[in-house]
């Protein structure tokens, strides 16, 4: 579920799911649906060019918890950022969650802060740093279109000493755009910040319009649960599908007017979630 990028192809997982199975009322057998996420700079971007006010001898300053920074969707997929941080009471789009010290060693030997080795660790730590300043439990996490991102100095800032990073929260609005945060993005989900935040649609998940927007956008449709898929499940197996789809239908009926007529769609993760370990996908009914 996590907006996560990782070293060797720096890339942003818009949080996608793919794969509609069946609805049921008015509903037909739903095609699959396939929003990709774009793809960052590669290893190489750690090396980019630092701020303006790095120097050789002066180490830029450490990123502070609460944080908040004015980027776009390109300045977020970035390895390093230049970005100065703003007001959290103006617009912003990103909220540091957490910022740790870098581990630069590897079997007693020195490695480069843009290493696939560090790089990793960081990728592996932030995730779940975010999860934890955003609050709320798996499922609202997972129903969510909050996302974890993070940044490391280049190497002419760790040359001069800086030894940090930085874990930030942010939302994906609607594909490649991110959307505006709260003010206080801590423990916010589960309240009635983090609901605007929340994953709906602007159309059936089997229909070419089909979008996933947060849920303060207009949307015709909104994923109520996340379903449980067999961790030896073949991806987009007919059995695991079909027993996903009964789960999902038995959620929509409970929360329909009529019981007896409604409509709903299960999505399977897209397949890189799926490769990725993401073991449930998302039930879906109209607004």
């Amino acid at each position: 579920m996590s907006l996560l990028r990782t070293k060797a192809g720096t890339v942003l997982a818009a949080a996608t799911l793919l794969g509609a199975t069946a609805c049921a009322g008015s509903t037909s057998d739903a095609d699959v649906a396939t929003t990709r996420a774009p793809s960052s700079a590669d290893t190489s971007a750690s090396s980019a060019a630092p701020s303006a006010s790095a120097s050789s001898s002066t180490p830029p300053r450490t990123p502070r918890v609460g944080e908040c920074y004015r980027m776009d969707y390109g300045d977020a997929t970035a390895a390093v950022s230049d970005d100065q941080p703003v007001d959290c009471s103006q617009p912003h789009t990103t909220q540091t969650a957490y910022v740790g010290t870098i581990d630069p060693y590897q079997d007693g030997h020195l490695l480069a802060v843009d290493s696939d080795r560090v790089q990793q660790r960081i990728a592996q730590a932030c995730p779940a740093k975010v999860d934890a300043y955003v609050g709320g439990d798996t499922e609202q996490r997972r129903l969510s279109r909050v996302r974890a991102i993070w940044f490391s100095p280049t190497l002419q800032q760790s040359d001069a000493g800086a030894s940090w990073y930085r874990c930030d929260a942010v939302a994906v609005r609607s594909e490649d755009t991110l959307a505006s945060l709260p003010t206080r993005m801590k423990d916010a989900l589960g309240t009635p910040r983090g609901d605007k935040l929340a994953t709906c649609g602007t159309a059936a998940p089997d229909k070419p319009a089909f979008k996933r927007v947060t849920c303060d956008q207009k949307h015709t449709w909104e994923a109520i649960s996340s379903v449980d898929l067999p961790e030896d499940a073949a991806y987009l197996g007919k059995a695991a599908g079909k027993d996903a789809d009964a789960r999902c239908k038995d959620e929509a009926a409970d929360r329909a007017d009529d019981p007896l007529s409604f409509t709903w769609s299960f999505q399977w993760p897209t397949k890189e979630d799926w490769q990725s370990g993401q073991r449930w996908g998302l039930c879906w009914v109209p607004s």
